[in-house]
């Protein structure tokens, strides 16, 4: 059987063995790219490739760079502080 060119969350979420929750958030980070058609986002098997093959930390850490030169706020680590916390330290 040949690999789908696009696949969807609840298949890229069981071949990468992580839950739905979590492929969602790697998604809206960045850190996966997806598509959109017809409504349902879509994950493109090469990427779902290259996550398997290089795993995340590669492209956390280029993500934190992106977003550290543009000037927001990328924790090395978790989700960081809210916002009201880290203003009054």
């Amino acid at each position: 059987m040949s690999t789908p060119l696009l696949m969807t969350i609840p298949e890229v979420a069981g071949a990468l063995r992580m839950g739905r929750s979590t492929c969602f958030g790697y998604i809206s980070r960045g850190e996966i790219s997806s598509v959109v058609i017809g409504g349902k986002r879509l994950i493109p098997s090469e990427e779902v490739a290259r996550v398997a093959r290089e795993g995340l930390s590669r492209r956390d850490a280029t993500t934190r760079a992106r977003i550290a030169e543009a000037g927001g706020n990328a924790p090395a680590m978790g989700r960081g502080r809210p916002r009201k916390y880290a203003e009054a330290l």
